[in-house]
């Protein structure tokens, strides 16, 4: 006798209800019969089909646990599941985008299964109805781009740890599937991804590998110093030309400008390094020993890595400079395409514009008018400050003071000896006058006081008077910065 096991995913919890049985896993119901065949056999016969006016239930169930399981990291159960999915609904666009990623994130630097992908999603496409296929291009791009910067993260990792030619040219050979996989992609979803951020993904990843396994190697078989053997040396020259090469290929594929200035560096410190280096051999001289240089570049070789700096050089101007024109026409290209939407849009919704623009001049003359009542009372208040500020009638009073006191200075100075009588006088007036001027300073305070007083009051009703306008003033600005947003914001 068999066992109950459903036909659809496997399952082995079938439950009795409603005179059918139920897998309780993916939903799937079978008759008494079906389930007899099941237990004892049916003669040879092929297996049992689900009730068939369930299948809409069972697709949905089935095709639920494919996307919970690629969503939880589980490519090969995913891959499983919708394998069942496409078994009852071969049309089935979700089951095929999950088939397609399933199989992508199951591949292996020894296996990769990028063509089942590609060949899975435009089934997806060719399935999925027209409201959803933008969507679903989308996400078949982003997906392919993940897989993408997954494959090339792992086989620079290897490289990073071994950096023989073999693994430089596999680095290669993962980026050229790379590009033919996105190629065929684009022909299977009629539209070609912007490859720029990938590039540069792709690019930055290399370049860090390849700094990691020059520093590893300077660990093994370095840094410079007085006892490298030439064995020690050739490995390291070895290593070092492999992450040369990687750091060129960086840098002829980066994107942005943050990046190739990181390889462009990196290139310098690595060909320097290379021109410097050397290896040294023990020599004994009798009773004195010690180490000389043994091998290095001949000069030949260092002057073309010194020709490889200068067209380095040359290089990152003429790439900084594509990079930027290329970045100028995007933006400007954006920019056309952003104004052609929202001019369409407008034109679609001439009512809606107009009177946005009939309310926007209309809170500009408000505003001009505001403005120009602002200023008038602005006058008037500067005029009321300035009377603040002018002198008080003691002001003129300390000028004459001071004025007496030094004529009077002045005359006692040329009095002479026989003048005692006079000099008395002229002395006494002196000191009349400049105690006068000690209590001047008392006035002017007081002066000042009763003309803060007076003023005060009216600059503060000036002011009383103006904080409406003002306010009114910053409401229109806020009102006309809301038009302006609204005629120009993205649609």
């Amino acid at each position: 006798m068999g066992q109950l096991r459903c036909e659809v995913c496997g399952g082995t919890e079938l439950t009795k209800q409603e005179g059918v049985f139920v897998c309780q896993t993916c939903g799937a119901r079978y008759s008494l019969e079906e389930a007899r065949n099941m237990l004892f056999g049916n003669g040879g016969g092929s297996a049992p089909a689900p009730v068939q006016a369930d299948n809409a239930a069972q697709v949905q169930n089935l095709t639920d646990m494919a996307w919970n399981a690629y969503r939880s990291g589980n490519a090969q159960e995913a891959e499983r599941y919708a394998n069942r999915v496409l078994e009852l609904d071969p049309k089935n666009p979700d089951a095929w985008f999950v088939k397609g990623a399933a199989a992508g994130w199951q591949s292996t630097l020894a296996h990769i299964r990028f063509t089942e992908s590609v060949e899975c999603w435009g089934k997806a496409v060719e399935c999925v109805d027209e409201a959803r296929a933008d969507g679903m291009k989308q996400q078949i791009g982003a997906e392919m781009t993940n897989l993408a910067k997954a494959l090339i993260t792992k086989r620079a990792d290897m490289f990073a740890g071994y950096p023989s030619e073999e693994n430089f040219k596999a680095l290669l050979n993962d980026k050229l599937t790379i590009a033919l996989h996105f190629l065929s992609l684009g022909v299977k979803l009629g539209q070609f991804t912007d490859a720029d951020e990938l590039n540069d993904f792709m690019a930055s990843t290399i370049r860090a590998a390849a700094m990691k396994a020059y520093e590893a190697a300077n660990r093994a078989y370095g840094p410079e110093d007085s006892d490298r053997n030439k064995f020690a040396y050739r490995v390291w020259m070895e290593k070092t030309t492999c992450c040369i090469a990687a750091l060129e290929n960086a840098f002829k594929d980066a994107t942005s400008e943050a990046t190739l200035n990181l390889c462009y560096e990196n290139l310098r410190v690595l060909q320097n390094a290379m021109i410097n280096s050397r290896s040294y051999k023990f020599v004994a001289y009798g009773y004195a020993s010690g180490y000389e240089v043994d091998t290095r570049l001949t000069q030949e070789a260092i002057s073309l890595r010194e020709q490889e700096l200068r067209k380095y050089d040359a290089d990152l101007k003429r790439r900084r400079a594509e990079i930027q024109e290329k970045r100028r026409k995007i933006e400007e290209q954006a920019a056309a395409e952003q104004a052609e939407r929202n001019r369409a849009y407008w034109e679609a919704h001439a009512d809606e514009k107009a009177e946005l623009e009939r309310k926007r001049d209309a809170l500009r003359r408000e505003y001009d008018g505001k403005c120009d009542e602002l200023q008038a009372m602005r006058t008037e208040l500067d005029a009321v400050r300035k009377r603040l500020g002018d002198l008080v009638p003691a002001h003129s009073e300390e000028e004459q003071t001071a004025k007496a006191i030094r004529s009077l200075k002045e005359r006692i100075s040329k009095l002479g000896f026989f003048q005692g009588r006079e000099k008395k006088s002229l002395t006494e007036q002196l000191r009349a006058e400049e105690a006068k001027m000690l209590e001047i300073p008392k006035k002017i305070k007081a002066q000042r006081e009763a003309r803060e007083a007076e003023l005060q009051p009216q600059i503060d009703a000036w002011k009383k008077r103006m904080e409406p306008k003002r306010a009114r003033c910053q409401q229109i600005k806020e009102e006309l910065d809301a038009i302006q947003e609204e005629l120009t914001k993205p649609r």
